[in-house]
């Protein structure tokens, strides 16, 4: 595939520091968030939904200024990451677009029929992802003095996330992995790499 960078092997190279790079600084960063005080969750959440925004973009060759962002990161989710479509779905709807817009996740959501609250830990948690009933009766804070009704809880564990980001791109079957063996991939790797590189983009 001659390109930009010339060839496969010159790509693979690139792709390979670009990406690598970019989980590592997820984690060095992510963990000084969450294990040194005084903590940031946010900003650690924030960043790991930036990168799996980031490697979707990759994975579907879309990083322009009209990309479809959303929906690449919960394809990624899916198909790289291994979460469900309900955990992708939920955890973008809680606690993606919500920090990329307002600042903070609101403190409930509407989805298929059930009101989720949701709670986070910072060190890898069995619960992750997971969507458990609460008793009834259960309200959540959304504000001082301002409690709303909610029937069940998600659980997000920040280092999992974190984890579950870098075993996406490492590994047998992960994405650095699929790049080697597929075109498609390379192609619109570096079609992502070009258009994020364009200041005509930014």
């Amino acid at each position: 595939m001659p390109g930009r960078l010339g060839d496969d092997a010159a790509l693979l190279a690139c792709a390979t520091r670009f990406v690598r790079d970019r989980v590592h600084s997820l984690h060095a960063d992510v963990w000084h968030c969450i294990y040194t005080k005084p903590y940031a969750p946010f900003p650690a959440i924030l960043y790991a939904m930036a990168t799996i925004d980031l490697l979707g973009a990759l994975v579907a060759g879309a990083a322009g200024r009209d990309a479809p962002t959303a929906r690449n990161a919960r394809s990624y989710l899916v198909d790289f990451m291994r979460y469900t479509d309900e955990q992708a779905r939920v955890l973008q709807r809680m606690f993606r677009h919500k920090l990329v817009h307002l600042a903070a996740p609101r403190a409930t959501i509407e989805d298929n029929g059930r009101v989720i609250a949701w709670r986070y830990v910072h060190a890898p948690d069995a619960d992750h992802l997971s969507i458990k009933p609460l008793p009834p009766g259960s309200r959540v804070e959304a504000w001082p003095g301002w409690e709303v009704p909610c029937d069940h809880e998600f659980v997000l564990s920040i280092a999992q996330l974190v984890l579950d980001v870098g075993n996406s791109v490492e590994g047998p079957g992960g994405y650095l992995d699929r790049l080697g063996s597929d075109t498609t991939l390379r192609t619109n790797c570096e079609r992502a790499l070009e258009a994020i590189y364009d200041p005509t983009q930014a």
